[in-house]
C-alpha cells in the first residue's frame, strides 16, 4: 500500500476517533446535579407560564378567546404557576439551608473565628393567595415592558417598530414623526 494512504488514514482517523471517545473522558464534576436541572426546568416552566398568561390575556382582549375559555385557561395556568412557584421556593429554601449548614458547622468548631450570622429566609404561608399575587405582579410588569417596547407599526410594510427606531428594520422606511412623538409623550407621563 501507498504510504500516502496511511498518512491520510491517520490524519483523518485520529481526530474522528478522539471526537467519538470524548464522552468517555468526562468526569463527574462536569455533570449537572439533579437539583440544578430541576431548578432550571422550573425556571423555564415559570417563564413559559408567564408567556402563556400574557398571550392568553392579549387574545382575550382582542376578542379571539371567548370569556368562558379565557377564565378556564387562566385558572389552569394560575394553578400550575402557583405549583411551580411553590416548588421554586422549596428548592431555594433548601439551597439557603445547605449554604447555612457549613457555616454553622464551622462556627461550632472555632467560635472565635465564626462568620457573621446570615439572614434566613422565612417560609411564607402557602395559602395560594400570595402566589397568585406574585404571578399577577409578574404579569403586570411583563405587560408594562411589552407596552414600552413597541411604538407602532411601519406604514410601508407593517413591521413592528421598537423604541429608538428611526427607520423600519425590514423595509428601511423612515419612522413617521407622529410615532416618535407618541413615544416621548408616553415617557413624560411616567
Amino acid at each position: 500500500m501507498d504510504p500516502l494512504f496511511w498518512l491520510w488514514l491517520v490524519a483523518l482517523g485520529l481526530p474522528v476517533g478522539l471526537w467519538l471517545l470524548r464522552p468517555l473522558g468526562k468526569t463527574e464534576g462536569d455533570a449537572v446535579s439533579d437539583r440544578e436541572q430541576r431548578l432550571s426546568a422550573l425556571l423555564a416552566e415559570k417563564d413559559a407560564i408567564m408567556t402563556a398568561l400574557a398571550e392568553l390575556e392579549m387574545d382575550y382582549r382582542s376578542g379571539r378567546v371567548p370569556e368562558a375559555d379565557y377564565r378556564e385557561q387562566r385558572a389552569a395556568l394560575m394553578e400550575r404557576g402557583a405549583a411551580v412557584l411553590k416548588e421554586l421556593e422549596a428548592l431555594q429554601a433548601e439551597e439557603t439551608e445547605a449554604a447555612s449548614a457549613p457555616a454553622a458547622h464551622l462556627s461550632a468548631a472555632s467560635p472565635a473565628e465564626a462568620p457573621a450570622p446570615t439572614a434566613t429566609v422565612e417560609p411564607r404561608p402557602t395559602d395560594g393567595r400570595d402566589l397568585e399575587d406574585d404571578i399577577e405582579a409578574l404579569l403586570r410588569t411583563r405587560r408594562q415592558v411589552q407596552q414600552a417596547r413597541y411604538v407602532g407599526f411601519c406604514p410601508s410594510c407593517g413591521a413592528a417598530l421598537r423604541v429608538g427606531h428611526r427607520f423600519c428594520p425590514l423595509c428601511g422606511a423612515e419612522v413617521p414623526s407622529a410615532l416618535r412623538k407618541k413615544r416621548t409623550k408616553a415617557r413624560r407621563r411616567r
